[in-house]
């Protein structure tokens, strides 16, 4: 569930990664791909959850080049700082749905379905993919913050390193460590419980590869915990998807019927 982070800077981004900026899709079938295929395979399409499904082909689509002329090389995608703060908004959202390389993509694909699943058949469609969009944001904006104070005031040396506040990152962990913590308070009823195991698992992730966006997996974390804490957060965001899915349903349920008497059929009410 890496982060890729590669290096930046305001006008380039130099990605620091043994691909090019634009790869051949024959150079990104690996193991990695096999494994993601194969697994997707094993589960089944037509089982997972459209909201999942969705987020999964948005993930999968950009690293193969399925649409290449609206695929964006990853300097013009990934998340920086300094690349915000020049007024890019746009990475905020499009960093999380793309990929360093296949395995990046596979693990963090293959973690994602595991929560996701669970979630979007505990919440529904409409209310996840509020949820998810909403972390997102989260997820991009805190990392953003947390890189601007890393730059202000850590000192160059070892924390230096670990943080990269300079770097460059791509991918969805940071959102799939904040859907962690929210799996964990719904199964076990207690924030605390869910940060305390994603805290091991990030300084795991560390300690094992040094190289990976410490500040996009904190903001993950951070992300969930202020998702479980903001009760009137979710409360806004819940209540925009019901009404979305109440207006879906309404508009599914509305079916002309010619009549002789010439009344025009009324659509169906729905309590918001």
């Amino acid at each position: 569930r890496d982060r890729v982070s590669t290096q930046s800077t305001w006008e380039n981004v130099n990605l620091n990664l043994k691909l090019p900026m634009r790869r051949n899709t024959s150079n990104k079938v690996g193991l990695g791909s096999l494994l993601l295929f194969q697994q997707l395979a094993n589960v089944g399409i037509g089982n997972l959850p459209p909201v999942t499904l969705g987020i999964v082909v948005l993930c999968i689509v950009p690293y193969y080049d399925v649409f290449e002329p609206l695929v964006l090389p990853l300097g013009a995608v990934c998340l920086a700082p300094s690349l915000v703060r020049s007024g890019s908004y746009i990475r905020l959202i499009s960093a999380h749905f793309y990929h360093g390389n296949d395995y990046h993509l596979y693990y963090n694909m293959m973690s994602f379905l595991s929560k996701a699943t669970y979630l979007e058949g505990r919440l529904g469609s409409f209310r996840f993919i509020a949820m998810t969009s909403a972390l997102a944001v989260l997820c991009g904006v805190l990392h953003v913050l947390l890189g601007e104070v890393a730059l202000l005031y850590l000192p160059r040396g070892l924390l230096w390193q670990l943080a990269r506040p300079d770097a460059c990152a791509v991918g969805l962990s940071g959102v799939i460590l904040a859907l962690k913590v929210v799996r964990t308070y719904y199964q076990e009823g207690w924030a605390d419980l869910g940060t305390m195991f994603s805290w091991s698992e990030l300084l795991i992730m560390h300690l094992l590869n040094p190289s990976l966006s410490l500040l996009g997996h904190l903001a993950g974390i951070l992300a969930g915990f202020a998702w479980v804490k903001l009760e009137p957060l979710q409360a806004i965001v819940f209540r925009l998807a019901d009404r979305a899915s109440s207006q879906i349903i309404s508009t599914r349920r509305f079916v002309p019927r010619a009549a002789a008497s010439g009344h025009r059929p009324r659509p169906s009410r729905h309590v918001y």
